[in-house]
């Protein structure tokens, strides 16, 4: 699994919202790429282009769960992970902002990822 998830850049395919629907078009320039370093109690790090509320943090360690299930972020972002195909899907919720406009800013979101051409 490490492998497949270190394999290469991750890139959108698709992003639903679970109340906005399709926000694809919000993270067509995102980016995500593990790396497998082995530093302290992580398996690496990850790094992050174009996040937007999803993704807060640019840059971090990571790790999986003991099922492995679920990858890990050290800023305690949790997704659950599945692979179908030569596809990787992030299914996860971000906890809304304090005060100010929270669609497509929190909720549940499902990414499907594919690997850069």
């Amino acid at each position: 699994m490490i492998n497949q998830i270190t394999e290469s850049t991750w890139v959108v395919e698709q992003v639903e919202h679970g109340t906005d629907g399709d926000l694809t078009f919000q993270y067509t320039d995102f980016s995500l790429a593990f790396t497998a370093s082995g530093s302290g109690d992580f398996i690496g790090e990850y790094f992050v282009g174009h996040g937007g509320y999803a993704f807060p943090d640019a840059f971090g360690k990571w790790n999986l769960s003991a099922d492995l299930k679920n990858v890990l972020f050290d800023n305690d972002q949790e997704f659950a992970v599945e692979f179908v195909g030569e596809r990787m899907l992030l299914d996860f919720t971000v906890n809304p902002p304090d005060g100010g406009r929270v669609e497509g800013l929190s909720g549940h979101f499902t990414f499907t990822l594919k690997h850069i051409p």
